[in-house]
């Protein structure tokens, strides 16, 4: 325990003293991502983990394995999952799935966050569930959600809470109101869309002085057949929130 404290306590100043070199255009000293899940931000994650040549999921995996959740590559620190790191700013590049109300990041951060179609974004919600009750896959969401996957797709849309149904809204508001909500993503420095992703990739790059690479990381191998007229229904009236907020983003910013 002491020894682990000690590392901690000297990775912490080697960061510091690291991330004092990094500069970005804008005048920005590292980027933080608001990682909505099932909006492909793994694979924006893994094509800024991939910047010094390293396989992204080799800097991925060496992050899971961290006790601190933590890593450097070629001279630049990755977090992820950290918050209270992230708020810190010791890094060039941290994301995670931490509501953006509950963070406050030095204000020389660069944000950035990915939306995605609310109806299409819950579908690969459910299909990744499904798939890793499937391959009897234990991962952590899997203790949260996986027991609403009982009763197939119109019994997960019923009692999925409101939170995870509407997690573009709930991101950037606490009460999932889309006003609100609007006015944090219009706070960020770049907003990219699924729908258009490379495009939008290729402009961050440009904006970033980056040589960034986009590449699909995650692709579900579920078949989904369940997406009923009833199921759908539900579905659309739980997700007021959302699509409000994605037709105002998209308007806004698309």
């Amino acid at each position: 325990m002491l020894l682990d404290k000690i590392r901690e306590r000297a990775d912490r100043v080697r960061h510091w003293w690291l991330a004092r070199g990094y500069r970005l255009p804008g005048g920005y000293r590292r980027i933080y991502h608001y990682h909505i899940r099932k909006t492909a931000g793994t694979s924006v994650n893994f094509m800024f983990y991939g910047l010094r040549g390293e396989k992204p999921y080799d800097v991925h995996q060496r992050m899971v394995d961290s006790r601190g959740r933590y890593t450097v590559s070629g001279g630049l620190i990755f977090n992820a999952w950290r918050p209270d790191l992230a708020q810190r700013g010791h890094y060039f590049y941290a994301s995670s799935h931490a509501p953006a109300y509950n963070l406050a990041l030095p204000t020389d951060t660069f944000t950035l966050t990915c939306f995605r179609d609310p109806q299409k974004r819950l579908i690969s919600f459910y299909k990744m569930l499904a798939a890793y009750r499937r391959d009897n896959v234990q991962h952590p969401v899997m203790g949260q959600y996986g027991h609403h996957l009982q009763g197939g797709f119109a019994s997960f849309v019923r009692t999925l809470p409101a939170e995870r149904i509407n997690d573009l809204t709930a991101m950037f508001s606490p009460t999932l109101d889309p006003d609100e909500a609007f006015e944090r993503v219009a706070a960020c420095s770049c907003i990219l869309f699924v729908e258009d992703l490379e495009a939008g990739v290729a402009e961050l790059a440009h904006t970033l002085d980056l040589p960034l690479q986009f590449r699909h990381s995650r692709r579900s191998r579920y078949e989904f057949t369940e997406g009923t007229d009833e199921a759908l229904s539900i579905l659309q009236d739980r997700q007021a929130p959302d699509r409000e907020l994605y037709a105002r983003v998209k308007a806004a910013y698309g």
